[in-house]
């Protein structure tokens, strides 16, 4: 196709381009709120990249975890973005409330291993302390069979004088 040209002052008019001039009044939504329009669910799921580097490593990629299972429910772009946030709102409130049970199950293994280690300690002097007990009665006993004999000479021995 050849361009035409047209009267205006413009310069030529291309057929299939828009024209180089706003004489067309562009359309105003007569209401101020639009109506919400129904999505497509053919369209792949929203994937968002956050910029936030200190809090993601590099190359991770949230993905919505919005499964819409009802037809016209959540159908607004803003209650998608509600439903998603709320999503990851319960997914980071999921996570740190596990990583505190894991944090304080970790804390009280490693507390009750130090009380294993106490208590053994424990027991192993006990018996300890019982067997010296048992070794005390068995020489106070000798010293007594001893004492009582009338066979042996009576030993004196005098203090000595430092």
């Amino acid at each position: 196709m050849q361009p035409t040209m047209s009267s205006s002052v413009t310069g030529m008019t291309i057929p299939g381009e828009a024209s180089e001039t706003d004489e067309e009044e562009e359309v105003q939504p007569t209401r101020s709120i639009m109506a919400p329009t129904p999505v497509d669910k053919n369209l792949p799921p929203l994937i968002v990249i956050r910029n936030d580097a200190a809090k993601l490593p590099v190359g991770m990629v949230e993905k919505p975890a919005m499964n819409i299972q009802h037809p016209g429910r959540y159908s607004t772009l803003l209650q998608q973005k509600l439903l998603e946030s709320n999503t990851r709102l319960h997914h980071d409130v999921s996570s740190t409330i596990k990583h505190v049970y894991q944090t304080a199950t970790k804390e009280i293994r490693c507390v009750t291993n130090q009380l294993n280690n106490s208590q053994s300690g424990i027991i192993s002097a006990s018996h300890s302390i019982r067997l010296v007990l048992d070794d005390l009665k068995a020489v106070a006993e000798k010293i007594d069979i001893i004492t009582s004999c009338n066979l042996l000479p009576d030993i004196q021995i005098e203090p000595s004088r430092v």
